[in-house]
């Protein structure tokens, strides 16, 4: 057993460069092919560009919740490819490959098994964390592969390293940095014990970690100072942790009413559809049920994404020949095919039916499906210190027993902190980021169980043992992977044709209207691009930092958006008026929906819009999901308007 885990070992030290490049380049192409860009996103995206186009810095000019580094890092892409979103696509891109790559090295290191680690990083791949954690994504699986190879050679070096990961991770977002800082503590803790090295290597990785960061502490002394970067933080952070409901457990939602089997309903195609103008939105509903558009996803102005369940060629046909339709996309009109592939799982279920079977569908729903992963996640450090326990009874040497607890504890640590802080509500858009330490620590735990030294008078059955459950694993691990893997590459952005046009809006300044991530706001882009001057500010009081990339406009005040009551005290509103005072904002933009909270918020702000603003008119701007007056914009007093905006009749002031 012993020679065939040095084979292994070996085998891993010969393959690992080609495996890696591999792993890499595989993931830039699956995550270019997949990009896109959520409301969320564009809140760092539009502070970036704040950076870029004015001048103005973090902290000082706008407020900021701590993304000093990764504000700086997407400003230093927009000021490299231009005022779009390419740069920011190659830098989240790269990001998370290289998150990835390092979590495939840590568990071929873990399984010893080249398959099993390709297959495990392809599913926590398939989670799908969101582009704008890339940071998450890239730093938690750097922090453990820092603190796994000090464990492996304890030098200056590595120690060193750990502490530049640990700092750079901090600037990049604060508590990135302190979550890898509290592992590291626990890595030499748990190496070194009390004893005097301890004390010199603590001591030695905080002098590191504050030297690399003077620079970042220097800059912010001089442009605002420290304390109010600590105060934003800060007031940030609490308002945070009480809006998302920290330390709250997601819920199982049972459907008593479902049946105990059922069957499910087969998938359908990604199309694209552009109505005809003047459609009503009840005609829209009767059209989507009669030609069997189902998920619809709302792309900007008429257009919309579906999923087309009947692929018939007469189906297809009566659709493209439809009156009330415009265009279509994904679709050969002349052969009436749809072009997009069909998912792997739905090929399997034409041609095995019994696969559709679900079981227990009240249990075992899509939208169960986010709360019991979190629920495993939320198991695993619990079992990695049950682990840790079990293996300090059994016979090993007493150097690799403390080794390998050290490095089992730092990741326990690590994981712990991202499951209390991170991984809360909304869990569907954070628990893919908190994805890839947690199934490294998993895999750490069953690798602890099953690879593990053995007596020589037991070789021969751990071996075989050990065989059984390798092919087990890469077959269950392997099938979850690919089913999940098909369903993602069956998606819109995966055909040449898309992608090539992906690249262009990508590269299209001011980024176009079709990448926005829903086209909701594309009428109140429009209009505010067409109706403002380079030079002017604008200002939603509620959350839509998208507006300002689109509409290549700055924010006004010094916030991109009013959102959650943050930096809501009076000092911060007082701060915003005084800026809004200094700066041209001839348009303030409020969703009426949401204006009672941010009337309750932002009091002073919102007295300075009614003393120094008019209601210039109201609309829907062909948002299908407002009412027609669902928008209300207001326009500076003693600000004439020279245009009027004949698409909303609102007034312009190019």
């Amino acid at each position: 057993m012993a020679r065939q885990q040095r084979h292994r070992a070996d085998a891993v030290d010969n393959t690992p460069w080609a495996w890696v490049t591999v792993v890499f380049v595989g993931s830039c192409l699956f995550h270019l092919l997949t990009y896109g860009v959520r409301d969320d996103h564009f809140d760092r995206i539009s502070r970036a560009r704040q950076i870029v186009q004015y001048g103005e810095l973090p902290f000082k000019d706008f407020f900021d919740p701590g993304f000093f580094l990764t504000l700086f890092s997407s400003a230093a892409v927009q000021a490299t490819f231009g005022d779009n979103l390419l740069g920011e696509a190659v830098l989240n891109v790269g990001a998370f490959s290289a998150g990835f790559t390092l979590t495939f090295v840590l568990l071929l290191r873990i399984t010893r098994s080249l398959p099993l680690a390709v297959l495990i990083t392809g599913l926590s791949v398939a989670v799908g964390p969101r582009f704008y954690d890339y940071d998450k994504v890239f730093f938690y699986p750097l922090g453990a592969f820092l603190c796994w190879r000090y464990s492996e050679r304890t030098s200056i070096s590595n120690l060193v390293l750990l502490a530049v990961g640990t700092a750079t991770a901090f600037w990049f977002r604060y508590d990135n940095g302190l979550y890898i800082a509290c592992a590291g503590i626990v890595l030499l803790l748990g190496i070194h014990g009390t004893s005097a090295a301890f004390v010199r290597r603590i001591g030695a990785y905080v002098m590191v970690a504050v030297l690399v960061s003077l620079p970042c502490l220097l800059f912010l002394q001089v442009s605002g100072g420290v304390p109010e970067y600590a105060r934003q933080i800060i007031n940030y952070a609490a308002r945070e942790s009480n809006r998302t409901s920290l330390f709250h457990l997601p819920d199982l939602k049972i459907d008593n009413s479902a049946p105990l089997l059922a069957v499910k309903s087969r998938s359908g195609y990604p199309v694209k559809v552009r109505w005809t103008d003047g459609l009503g939105a009840a005609e829209r509903v009767a059209l989507e049920e009669r030609f069997t558009l189902a998920e619809p996803v709302l792309d900007g102005g008429r257009t919309w994404w579906y999923r087309l369940e009947d692929n018939s060629v007469e189906n297809v046909r009566r659709l493209i020949e439809d009156a009330h339709i415009e265009d279509t996309a994904f679709i050969d009109r002349g052969t009436a095919e749809v072009m997009s592939s069909e998912p792997l799982v739905a090929k399997l279920q034409r041609f095995v039916p019994l696969l559709r079977l679900q079981i227990l569908p009240g249990v075992f729903s899509r939208a169960n499906a986010t709360a019991m992963l979190c629920y495993l996640f939320l198991v695993i450090p619990a079992l990695g210190v049950l682990v840790i326990w079990w293996n300090s009874r059994r016979r090993w040497s007493t150097s690799a027993r403390q080794r390998e607890a050290a490095r089992g504890f730092s990741l326990v640590t690590l994981c712990v902190l991202i499951d209390v802080f991170i991984l809360r509500e909304p869990f569907a858009a954070r628990i893919g980021a908190v994805a890839p330490p947690l199934v490294i620590l998993g895999t750490w735990v069953v690798g602890q169980l099953v690879l593990v030294p053995v007596e020589p008078a037991r070789a021969s059955e751990a071996r075989l043992g050990w065989s059984v459950a390798h092919v087990l694993l890469v077959a269950f691990v392997g099938f979850g992977t690919l089913a999940v893997w098909s369903d993602k590459l069956s998606t819109m952005g995966v055909t040449p044709v898309p992608w090539r046009e992906k690249l262009q809006r990508l590269a299209a300044s001011p980024p176009s209207v079709a990448l926005l991530p829903s086209g909701r706001l594309s009428g109140l882009v429009r209009y505010a691009r067409e109706c403002t001057g380079p030079g002017d500010r604008l200002m939603t009081t509620w959350f839509a930092p998208q507006l300002f990339t689109f509409a290549s406009r700055g924010f006004a005040g010094g916030m991109v958006s009013f959102f959650g009551g943050h930096w809501s005290d009076t000092a911060f509103q007082q701060r915003v008026v005084s800026r809004l005072e200094e700066q041209s904002v001839p348009l303030v933009f409020i969703e009426k929906d949401t204006y009672g909270d941010f009337r309750r918020d932002f009091t002073l702000v919102d007295d300075y819009l009614n003393t120094n603003y008019q209601v210039a008119g109201e609309s829907s701007f062909g948002d299908p999901y407002a009412t027609e007056d669902g928008y209300r914009v207001l326009s500076r007093n003693r600000v004439p308007s020279n245009l009027t905006y004949e698409s909303w009749q609102l007034p312009c002031f190019r």
